[in-house]
This record gives C-alpha cells, structure tokens and sequence, in this order.
C-alpha cells in the first residue's frame, strides 16, 4: 500500500502572479495589463511607502516601510530595514518562488526580489529613455555605485540588481513599456509596449470599475481636475532632498509668475509634501494621491499643463499646451536629473 500523501494540483484560486511596485504609475499599469480575475484575486501585491496605505489595504498587498528621505537619520534606518527584509524575506515572500514576477526593481523591492528572475514594469512615462541612456545622470549615477567600495558591499549583502537595478541585469527577462524608449539596457531584453491609454480603451466596464475602486476616484475628484484650465505638476524636490523648502518657494514663486494664480490647479506628486495653501492661500490644490494618467482620461476642461520636469505632461494630448521648465532652471535639479532630461512631446521651453 502506498502511504504517500497525494500531490494536490495548483487551486484555480491560487496567486499566479507577483506585482511588486514602489510607483502608483508601475500599479496602474500592472492593474490595466492584467484580467480582473488575476488583479483582484490572483496576484500578491508588495508595495513600497510610496502608496498610499489605504490602497495597499485594498489589494491586500504586503506593505513597505519608506523612511522620510529628507531626514538623513533614516539612512542607518534603512539599510537596517532592508537587512531585516533580506533576512526574513525567504519566508514572507515564498510565494516569489511559484508566482510569474512582476516588479519595479528598486530600493527595498530589489531586496526583496533577491535572485528572482522578473519583468521589469515602467516607473513613469518614456522613464528608460530618459534615465537609462550612456549619458543620462541616473544611469551614470548607477555606474558610479556599482564601481564604488559602497556599490561592492551593497552587491555582497542585497544582491547584484540593488546595484544594477532599471533592468540592467541578467535576472530581468521582460521589460514593460507604456511607449517606444531608447536605451543599451533594452538590448537582449523581451520588449513588450501597452500604452495606457490603449488598455483604459479596451478594457470592460468591470476592470475599469475595479482600478478606478483600487484609486477611489470620485465624481469630487473628476470635477477638481476639471475645475481650472491650467494645472501644474508638482515633483517631490524637497522630499527627495534636492532643494530647502525655501529654494523650492522661490522657484515656485518664478514659475507661477508666468500665469493667472486664479486659473492654476497645483496637482502634487505622491511623495510631495510642501504645503502649497501656506505658500499662497489663493493656490487652488488636488493633493489626493491619484495618478494624473488615471484622471487624464477625464481631463476635458484642461487647456496647458506645466512643470519643472515632471512626465506627468506626457499624458495629455497635443491639443493641451504644454510648458516645460526644464532641470536647468536650478543646479541642484540639473545635478539630479542631468541635461538631457527632456520630454518627448510638443511643448514650450520656459524661461525664469
């Protein structure tokens, strides 16, 4: 007689996939690529600090911590964090070993991918072609690390892709892109390209119910975008450390000089946290974290978008002007983001 316990098949109900995204922009897409069966009860979700907790409690995802970036006592915090999640990490996220991965490969997230094989979802609009060319900063930035005594040892505790993240290593197999990118890391890679706006228009009424559920977006919300006919996307530039709260007050004090303050709506990036009615309570604000590519398919009443240099304005169609600023309008955004950062639309170059 055979006492072998019988081997169960895989449960329809089971996880198929992995979606591991730090961007709410790498979460939308990965919610308009997949079926909703697969979105809503098939995938394990791991999200960074960046998304919001009540979205992470929808989607019943495994949430990150993300220390403030700007508050340098955080640093010995974080990597202590991600020491912790390379050490537990095997045992929270077994499901990795039986799950199709899809992943943003940064940060914590390129702890916690490990030796994963994965795809590679898009951070942003055209984001390999602006960061991972020969000449751009973020990939120079990349290479300086990974030549460094620091790129070494953080190669020998977290793994090769901490270091050699964006794609560019042997682990990644497919690289997910909302449009054509140039880059050398897109070489030997599987190239697969859904823009968002294609998804959003093939999708049934069920799955675009069930993103715009995962983003509470409500009727207050479409009727705020709608409600000025110029909107200004914002970045995390304090936050991330890039400028003082006065330097960005002064820059913002410039850049808004060139429009009607009554007719502007400032639509703040996730990670931004300036508090825009101290700096001007005349500033009419869409704080809510919502990706401006979900409620640009709502947009109707917008007539220009402007920016420092956020892609956010890649998402609205050539009848909406768009004014760009560009990195060079401060040395500490030109350092960050190199002099090559540009979008890939009709727009106009602004001057301070």
């Amino acid at each position: 007689m055979n006492n072998t316990a019988p081997r169960t098949s895989k449960s329809a109900t089971d996880p198929s996939c992995s979606c591991l995204a730090i961007s709410m922009y790498a979460l939308l897409y990965y919610l308009l690529l997949q079926d909703v069966e697969t979105a809503r009860h098939r995938t394990k979700y791991v999200l960074g600090g960046a998304i919001p907790t009540d979205i992470a409690q929808r989607l019943g995802a495994d949430h990150l911590w993300s220390p403030v970036k700007k508050h340098k006592q955080n640093d010995v915090a974080r990597w202590v964090y991600k020491i912790w999640l390379k050490i537990t990490g095997s045992c929270r996220f077994r499901y990795l070993n039986h799950t199709r991965i899809y992943a943003q490969d940064m940060g914590a997230l390129s702890v916690v991918l490990g030796r994963h094989h994965y795809s590679m979802l898009p951070d942003a609009p055209n984001f390999m072609t602006l960061n991972m060319q020969c000449n751009s900063a973020e990939y120079m930035r990349q290479q300086r690390i990974a030549h460094s005594a620091r790129g070494r040892l953080q190669t020998l505790i977290f793994g090769n892709i901490f270091v050699h993240n964006l794609g560019d290593n042997d682990q990644c197999d497919t690289i997910f892109l909302s449009e054509e990118n140039t880059s050398p890391v897109l070489e030997g890679k599987q190239v697969c390209i859904h823009t968002l706006e294609a998804m959003w228009h093939d999708a049934p009424d069920e799955k675009r119910d069930f993103v715009l559920q995962v983003f509470q977006v409500t009727d207050d919300d479409l009727r705020l975008i709608n409600s000025k006919p110029v909107i200004f996307f914002s970045q995390a530039l304090v936050a991330d450390n890039i400028l003082t709260e006065s330097e960005y007050a002064t820059l913002l004090s410039g850049i808004l000089s060139h429009y009607d303050i009554k007719e502007v709506l400032i639509k703040t990036h996730p990670r931004d946290h300036f508090d825009y009615t101290r700096f001007n309570p005349a500033l009419t604000v869409f704080d809510k974290k919502i990706n401006i590519q979900l409620l640009a398919f709502f947009c109707n009443k917008v007539k220009r978008v402007a920016t420092i240099c956020s892609t956010s304005v890649e998402s609205f169609p050539e009848s909406v002007q768009a004014d760009w600023f560009g990195p060079g309008v401060h040395p500490a955004i030109e350092r960050f983001y190199g002099t090559n950062y540009q979008i890939h639309r009709p727009h106009n170059l602004m001057q301070l």
